[in-house]
């Protein structure tokens, strides 16, 4: 195991379009379900693949679909849905609650 980060394969899931499956058809994805995008991921774990680097990815550009400004979704979501674009880390500290995200 060289424990780097798995360039290739997730370049290869974008570009199969898995990664942007939760993104409307309107800016390049596949807009499918939840309950899609979780039998995706089931199926990379199920098969000894590692789906770490996916989850983010699959799952966080849905504070740009309810929260973003219609500008923001024309402008980050085809680079999501086509992997130019990778959006797999985000911060949920905050001083008076550490990482409960419940106490936010």
């Amino acid at each position: 195991r060289t424990r780097t980060y798995p360039t290739e394969f997730v370049k290869s899931l974008s570009d199969h379009g898995y990664l942007g499956c939760l993104i409307p058809e309107e800016y390049g994805g596949s807009g499918l379900s939840l309950r899609a995008a979780a039998v995706i991921l089931e199926e990379i774990h199920h098969s000894g693949g590692n789906g770490a680097a996916c989850h983010a990815q699959m799952y966080i550009m849905g504070t740009l679909l309810r929260h973003g400004s219609d500008e923001q979704k024309k402008r980050y979501l085809p680079g999501i849905a086509d992997g130019s674009l990778r959006l797999q880390a985000f911060g949920v500290t905050e001083p008076s609650s550490g990482t409960d995200t419940l106490a936010l």
